[in-house]
């Protein structure tokens, strides 16, 4: 039977072999987890020792009866790959076979991401979070901040003292100048820059503000004719800035007329309109009316969208044209230069800071400064609006403070993972968001996981269900860029070898004695 013993040596001293040689050619393998080799002695037959009559047991050789993987923590290496990730304790990766559907898990934690953007392994299993989701990281453009978002710098400029004749205030490279020898409270210079817009020159704000209902071209009076209407008689006529009032039967008091033309506004059209002792009708242009008589029969007729004296044209089909003052335009001083990047309006009071150069503003400060709100064109900060003054401004020089800074959407720049296998981002604007977790399985049984290959392994009947949750549930951290090594023990190994070795040899000198004495046998027989 020595045969037989020597034949289970050779086999079992083989499994050894070829464990202890999967083991060192894996000792630079990420995650990998070593084998051991279990060998239990085969029972043959039983005799009875002589004088006893008790059974003795004989041997029938050896059996490698199961193979054991080690699961101990491996070194940590770090590495330059953010995405890469190491367990410290207990746990695996869990991760999806995108072809088999099947999850498996491992210590190997060698991430990138993939074109899709989802995190993945080598083989291009997709790693889960903690709820079991494949996890989905940012791709441009799309790779934005949570609550980023393009937003304009607003600065606040308060004036609060007066300017003096021929004084000048320079706001973001436009100036204005007083000239007509009065003093202009800073309400007044406040509401100069307000409803200014970017790139505005003096003719564009004359031709925007010059009949106003705001501002008047800031501190402007534009011209204006006032006519005193005569009263006609029956179908007489009197026609003003291209529209025409005709009497009726009974014909029209001067009042009747100047009521017909009150409240009307440039480019008024009327179409025989009946009013009061007449009718109404053509055109209004280059005027605008007010609201009421300026007195009994008399009327005002403002220039609109110029900055000129215009003559008022009136006629009268009687012959009788009425009676017209003229009132030049009144300017308190002239623009020059261009705005900047820059759209103003009075400030909100949100926009109305309590606080300059870190000293809080008195309520009587305040009382006294008259804000103006400029807000960028652009997205992102900016250097805070200049405004300077000069000439004969009393007291102190304008308030300028950035209100609120404004910002740009912040893109991803970097990704990283911290203790707890969070993966943070950090964005272009200099902050950081968390993007996803990442999933770590606590397994029952270690050892009864099925191996299938590229460093993963699957649950069993043996394994127990693993449990998915956070790193810090298995009791455990994670590193980020750096990966597990094997925990291959090379000394012990290449040690192990050498006795595998010989046991195989030995195994194979019992089959050749035992051979030769087969043939000794049969030799005997012939």
């Amino acid at each position: 039977m020595s045969l037989v013993e020597g034949l289970s040596g050779l086999n079992a001293a083989s499994e050894h072999l070829s464990v202890l040689g999967n083991n060192i050619a894996n000792s630079a393998t990420v995650g990998f987890k070593t084998s051991s080799v279990d060998f239990t002695n085969v029972l043959a037959s039983h005799l009875n020792a002589a004088n006893s009559g008790s059974p003795v047991q004989t041997g029938g050789g050896v059996l490698a009866s199961n193979v054991m993987q080690s699961f101990t923590q491996g070194p940590i290496n770090t590495t330059t790959a953010p995405l890469n990730a190491a367990i410290v304790g207990q746990g695996m990766f869990v991760l999806k076979d995108p072809v088999l559907g099947q999850t498996v898990y491992t210590r190997n934690g060698q991430f990138t991401e993939s074109d899709t953007g989802f995190l993945v392994n080598g083989s291009g299993f997709k790693v889960l979070d903690i709820t079991g989701t494949a996890i989905q990281l940012p791709l441009a453009p799309n790779d934005i901040r949570p609550g980023s978002a393009n937003t304009n710098q607003v600065d606040a400029i308060g004036f609060n003292s007066p300017l003096s004749p021929y004084g000048t205030v320079t706001f973001g490279g436009l100036s204005y100048t007083n000239t007509d020898g009065k003093t202009l409270t800073a309400a007044q210079v406040a509401s100069l820059f307000s409803g200014l817009q970017a790139g505005d020159t003096p003719d564009t704000i004359a031709a925007r503000f010059s009949n106003s209902a705001t501002n008047n071209y800031p501190l402007f009076t534009p011209a204006n004719n006032t006519v005193s209407f005569n009263n006609l008689a029956a179908n007489e006529s009197i026609t003003v800035a291209g529209m025409t009032f005709t009497a009726g039967a009974s014909g029209a008091t001067a009042a009747n007329v100047a009521a017909a033309f009150a409240g009307l506004a440039d480019g008024t059209v009327k179409n025989s309109v009946s009013v009061t002792d007449g009718v109404i009708n053509g055109t209004l242009t280059g005027v605008n009316t007010t609201g009421a008589q300026v007195s009994n029969g008399a009327l005002a007729f403002t220039n609109s969208n110029n900055t000129t004296n215009i003559q008022l044209p009136v006629s009268a089909s009687n012959g009788n044209t009425p009676s017209v003052a003229n009132a030049a335009p009144v300017r308190t001083g002239l623009f020059a230069g261009v705005l900047s990047n820059y759209n103003t309006l009075a400030a909100v009071p949100a926009n109305i800071p309590t606080t300059y150069l870190g000293q809080n503003i008195t309520p009587a400060q305040q009382a006294n400064t008259s804000w103006v709100q400029a807000t960028y064109t652009g997205f992102g900060s900016q250097p805070t609006i200049n405004v300077t003054a000069s000439g004969f401004l009393t007291g102190s020089n304008p308030l300028v403070e950035t209100k609120t800074p404004g910002t740009v959407v912040a893109h991803l720049n970097t990704m990283a993972i911290d203790e707890t296998g969070t993966i943070i981002g950090t964005y272009s604007d200099g902050l950081t968001s968390k993007i996803a977790q990442i999933g770590v399985a606590t397994i029952p049984s270690y050892t009864g996981l099925k191996a299938v290959g590229n460093d993963t392994w699957v649950q069993s009947s043996k394994s127990g269900t693993p449990a998915l949750g956070t790193v810090q549930l298995a009791g455990s951290k994670m590193q980020g860029s750096a990966l597990e090594g094997s925990n291959e023990n090379q000394t012990q190994d290449m040690v192990a070898l050498l006795a595998a070795q010989q046991a195989y040899q030995a195994s194979a000198q019992v089959v050749k004695i035992e051979n030769q004495i087969y043939q000794t046998l049969i030799g005997m027989n012939g």
